[in-house]
C-alpha cells in the first residue's frame, strides 16, 4: 500500500497529463510557429499589447469532466485517506496521520448524507491527544458527534473526553517555564500596535512619509525622530495567499493563514480548510465563492516553478471581486497609466492607501525576459478559467464582457510582474517542530528552521528599501499575514527607513562578507548595495573572536545618526582611555559602564546556550529592548555585542509568534 505522502502525490500528479491548460500550451505553441508572434511580443512591455498579441493566437480549451471528477467529495475517497490514516496511527506516525485525517475531512461527503466526517474528526482526536493538544482533541470528539458519527459507536467516543479532560488537569499540574499562550501573547502584542497614523499613509505612524529619490524611486523616511522599538508601520496586506493553498496545505487556514491541527473542510472544494466557522463564512462570502470551484484547473495550470505568484494573483482578483475590478475598468483606467507626484496616491485626496488597490499598482513592475510569453498566456487562461467556472463576469455588458476579460488579464500579468519585485514570504516552522518548543529540550534557534507558509505583496512595505544593516526589522502576526515594521535603534529626522531583503550584516554564520551580500543582491534585485556596511566594507565580526567595541559618550552620540558614527568627526564622542569625552569633557563611569556590559554579554551567551531550550522560562521583550537601545548608544558601529542582542530578539519574537 503506498504511503499518505505517496497517496497525495499520485493525487495531485494523475491529471497532470489531461491538464487543459497543458493542452492549451500545446495548441498555442502550434499556431505561433511560422508567425512573427515572437518577435513582436519580445518588441513591446506594454501589457495590454502583450495580452492582445497572445490572444490573438490562443483558444481556451475546458478542462475535462471526467478529470474535474477527481476533484469531488466522496465517500470512496475519504475511505482512501483514512485507512490508511489508521495505518500509520497503529505504527506511531502521527504526523502522516494527521495528513490523512485532514484529508479525509477534506473528501468526506456532507454529513447528511453519510458518516465520513464524523469518522474523520473523531480519528484525528485520537492523534491530537498523542500529540499534547488534547483541548484540541476534545473539540474534534465533539465535531465529531455533531457529523453524523455512527451511533452504535458513541458511546465510546463520548468516554473519550473524560480521559482527555483527566490528561489536561495532569498537564496543568506539571507545567514547566512560562511558555503558555496566554504568556507568549502578552509579550509580544505591544509590537502590533500602531500609534497615532498619518492620514496620508493610514498604514504607518504620524512620522513616517513617502518620498521620492531621482535613483531610488518612492521611500519612507521618518518627518521627525523616533525612537528604537518603534512600531512604524502595521499593515496587513491586500495579496496574500498560503504558498500551497492548490496542493493540499492542511496545516493552514486558507483565510487567515493560522497553523491549526484541526481545521474544517470547504463545503464544496476539496483543497480549503478553515480554522472555524467564521473563517469559513467569511471566505465564501468574500474570495472563496470565486476561488473554490477554480481550484482543480488551478493546480493542474500552475505547475512551474515560476508559476508560484500566479496563486497569490489569482487571489487578488478573486478578493477584488468584479464590482471593484468593473469600477476601476470603466472609470479608473487612467489613473492606473498615469501617475502623481507620488505614484500610487489617490488624486484627489492625496492618500496612499495600502487597502486601495491603486497604490498596489503602482508598485515597480519588470517582466522577466526568460520567460518570454509564459506569463501573458497564463494570464489569459486564469482570466478564462474565472469566466468558465464563476458568475464572476455575469451582469456584464455582453457588448464590454470579452474587453473587460481582457482587462482582468492584464491586471493578472502587471501584478504578476510586480510581484518579482515586492513580493514577502511568511515563514514559520512546521507544525511538528512547533509542537517541540513546548517540551524541555535542546536549546535550538527556530528562526533559521522555517518553512516557507504564504506569499504576501503590500503596497506600504513594498517601498521600504534594503540595507545589509538596516534601522527597522519586520515581523509577521499569528493571522491574516498581517507585518509589523519595528525600528532596531534610533531614527533621525530625515532618516530613510530600511529592511533587509537578506543577507543582513553581522548574522553569525550566514552574512559571508560585503562581495557575497552585494553579488547575492544583484542578482535577485539587480542592484548593487551601498549601506554603510558595503560602503565601508566591514569586516565578518562574529567571526572575530578578538573584536573589540568602541565605546561613546551616550550623551554626545544622540547628535550623530547611526551612520554618522562611522565618519570622523564622530571621533571626539569616542571614550578614550582616561575615560573623559572630549566632546562634553566628562568623566565617564568606568565600573558601571564595564558592569552593564559584561551583563548583557553574560545573558547574550546564556541566550545562545540555555535560553532557546524548550520552553524555558522566557526574558520580557520590552526589557530587552531597553538592552538594545543601550547597546546602541554606547557602542560604534560595526558593533558585536549590538547586533547579537539584534538577532537575539528576533529570536524571541519568531519564538513567540510560533508558539
Amino acid at each position: 500500500m503506498p504511503s499518505v505522502p505517496e497517496i497525495l502525490e499520485n493525487l495531485r500528479t494523475e491529471n497532470l497529463a489531461k491538464s487543459n491548460t497543458l493542452e492549451i500550451t500545446q495548441n498555442f505553441s502550434t499556431r505561433i510557429k511560422e508567425t512573427a508572434f515572437q518577435s513582436e511580443f519580445l518588441t513591446t512591455t506594454d501589457t495590454q499589447k502583450r495580452i492582445a498579441l497572445v490572444k490573438q493566437y490562443f483558444e481556451y480549451v475546458p478542462l475535462n469532466e471526467h478529470v474535474r471528477k477527481g476533484y469531488v467529495k466522496s465517500s470512496k475517497r475519504s475511505a482512501e485517506f483514512r485507512n490508511p490514516g489508521n495505518d500509520v496511527y497503529k505504527e506511531k506516525n502521527f504526523e502522516d496521520a494527521l495528513t490523512a485525517y485532514n484529508l479525509a475531512a477534506l473528501f468526506a461527503q456532507s454529513p447528511d448524507e453519510v458518516t465520513d466526517l464524523g469518522l474523520a474528526y473523531a480519528n484525528r482526536s485520537a492523534v491530537l491527544h498523542e500529540l499534547g493538544l488534547t483541548e484540541d482533541a476534545i473539540k474534534d470528539v465533539n465535531l465529531a458527534l455533531d457529523n453524523n458519527y455512527p451511533e452504535e459507536k458513541r458511546t465510546k467516543l463520548e468516554d473519550r473526553i473524560v480521559k482527555y479532560e483527566v490528561s489536561i488537569e495532569f498537564r496543568k499540574e506539571n507545567m514547566e517555564g512560562n511558555w503558555n499562550e496566554e504568556n507568549v501573547t502578552r509579550n509580544y502584542e505591544f509590537l502590533f500596535k500602531l500609534g497615532e497614523t498619518n492620514p496620508k499613509l493610514p498604514a504607518a505612524i504620524e512620522g513616517v512619509e513617502i518620498a521620492v529619490d531621482q535613483q531610488k524611486g518612492r521611500m519612507l523616511v521618518a518627518n521627525r525622530d523616533i525612537p528604537i522599538g518603534t512600531t512604524v508601520i502595521m499593515e496587513t496586506p491586500l495579496v496574500a495567499a498560503l504558498q500551497n493553498a492548490n496542493k493540499w496545505d492542511l496545516n493552514h487556514c486558507h483565510y487567515c493563514f493560522k497553523q491549526n491541527y484541526r481545521c474544517i473542510p470547504c463545503k464544496n472544494c476539496v483543497f480549503a480548510l478553515f480554522c472555524n466557522e467564521t473563517c469559513r463564512d467569511a471566505a465564501a462570502a468574500g474570495f472563496h465563492q470565486y476561488e473554490c470551484p477554480c481550484m482543480p484547473e488551478l493546480q493542474l495550470a500552475l505547475t512551474d516553478n515560476s508559476d508560484t505568484f500566479f496563486g497569490p494573483i489569482f487571489r487578488l482578483i478573486c478578493t477584488l471581486g468584479p464590482k471593484k475590478l468593473y469600477k476601476i475598468f470603466k472609470n479608473e483606467q487612467e489613473e492606473l497609466r498615469t501617475s502623481n507626484e507620488i505614484p500610487g496616491t489617490d488624486s484627489k485626496t492625496g492618500v496612499y492607501d495600502s487597502e486601495a488597490y491603486l497604490s498596489l499598482h503602482h508598485l515597480q513592475s519588470s517582466p522577466d525576459p526568460t520567460l518570454g510569453h509564459r506569463p501573458a498566456l497564463l494570464a489569459l487562461v486564469l482570466s478564462r478559467i474565472l469566466k468558465a467556472n464563476t458568475s464572476f463576469f455575469e451582469g456584464i455588458l455582453k457588448k464590454e464582457q470579452e474587453r473587460f476579460q481582457d482587462f482582468v488579464a492584464q491586471i493578472i500579468l502587471h501584478n504578476y510582474e510586480t510581484s518579482r519585485l515586492n513580493m514577502f514570504g511568511l515563514g514559520e516552522i512546521s507544525p511538528m517542530k512547533r509542537l517541540e518548543l513546548r517540551k524541555p529540550g535542546e536549546a535550538v534557534r527556530v528562526y533559521y528552521d522555517y518553512d516557507l507558509v504564504a506569499l504576501t505583496m503590500g503596497s506600504t512595505v513594498s517601498l521600504l528599501n534594503h540595507s545589509c544593516d538596516a534601522n527597522a526589522m519586520r515581523f509577521f502576526g499569528r493571522t491574516h499575514a498581517t507585518m509589523a515594521l519595528v525600528t532596531t535603534r534610533p531614527v533621525k529626522k530625515g532618516e530613510e527607513l530600511t529592511i533587509t531583503y537578506w543577507p543582513s550584516y553581522g548574522e553569525a554564520g550566514r552574512d559571508g562578507g560585503t562581495k557575497a551580500r552585494r553579488d547575492h543582491l544583484s542578482k535577485l534585485y539587480h542592484f548593487e548595495c551601498n549601506c554603510v556596511a558595503c560602503r565601508n566594507d566591514w569586516p565578518d565580526i562574529m567571526a572575530n573572536k578578538d573584536f573589540k567595541e568602541t565605546l561613546c559618550c551616550r550623551l554626545c552620540c544622540r547628535n550623530f545618526s547611526y551612520e554618522d558614527k562611522v565618519h570622523s568627526g564622530y571621533e571626539k564622542c569616542i571614550i578614550p582611555e582616561d575615560w573623559v569625552c572630549k566632546m562634553c569633557g566628562k568623566k565617564k563611569a568606568e565600573k558601571k559602564i564595564n558592569d552593564q556590559l559584561e551583563r548583557y554579554g553574560k545573558f547574550l551567551d546564556l541566550a545562545d546556550k540555555d535560553l532557546f531550550k524548550n520552553n524555558m522560562v522566557m526574558p520580557e521583550l520590552k526589557d530587552l529592548v531597553e538592552m538594545l537601545a543601550y547597546l546602541e548608544a554606547i557602542t560604534r558601529p560595526p558593533s558585536k555585542v549590538y547586533h547579537r542582542a539584534l538577532y537575539t530578539i528576533r529570536e524571541i519574537v519568531h519564538r513567540s509568534v510560533n508558539f
